[in-house]
């Protein structure tokens, strides 16, 4: 996965993230005037250019729509069973842990969606919130599709310092239950 800084200005602050602790930066210069919507997009893979579009405008993202898994949760010596639990561990101790353990690749999903579904049907996922950054890794790490056609966008709710992170994949949100993403400006992405 590679790291897409997306900074952008809310209000005469800029807003930027940090790839290495996922930390937010918070600047007043009053001469930098950041937006990604402003940068020349030719530079950034297709795949993030069609995800940022779904970010500003979402109603042009497909319906979500449950499908059906291509398994759900099974034994605890499934690979992808363990992988959550450590994807979850990792996430709460480092956002740097949490990125480096998504970067080795166990394709088991075909779709980020179904890599989703299968997470949050984890026993340690049930009745959880703030599980948006494991969820999102989990699916990078996990899915097919996600070199071809998934973004991970981790953005921030301006001008408070609430993050969320959400994965974008073929002209459709991933999560058919994330409801909150399009309150999130978008501040850096993994593609």
């Amino acid at each position: 996965m590679r790291w897409v800084p997306l900074p952008n200005t809310f209000r005469q602050k800029s807003y930027t993230l940090c790839p290495l602790t996922g930390a937010l930066f918070c600047s007043t210069d009053k001469n930098e005037s950041l937006t990604w919507e402003r940068v020349e997009l030719g530079n950034y893979p297709k795949k993030l250019i069609n995800a940022l579009d779904g970010c500003s405008s979402p109603y042009l993202l497909a319906p979500s729509s449950r499908q059906a898994s291509s398994g759900g949760v099974t034994a605890p010596s499934d690979p992808a069973f363990k992988c959550v639990s450590r994807m979850v561990n990792f996430c709460r101790h480092s956002f740097l842990l949490g990125r480096l353990y998504a970067k080795k690749r166990l394709s088991r999903f075909d779709s980020c969606r179904e890599a989703i579904e299968f997470f949050n049907q984890h026993p340690i996922c049930i009745d959880t919130v703030g599980n948006c950054m494991p969820r999102s890794f989990f699916a990078a790490k996990t899915a097919r599709s996600f070199d071809s056609s998934g973004v991970v966008i981790i953005g921030a709710f301006l001008p408070s310092t609430m993050m969320h992170a959400w994965v974008i994949e073929d002209g459709y949100h991933a999560d058919p239950e994330d409801r909150i993403w399009t309150q999130y400006l978008p501040l850096g992405a993994f593609v």
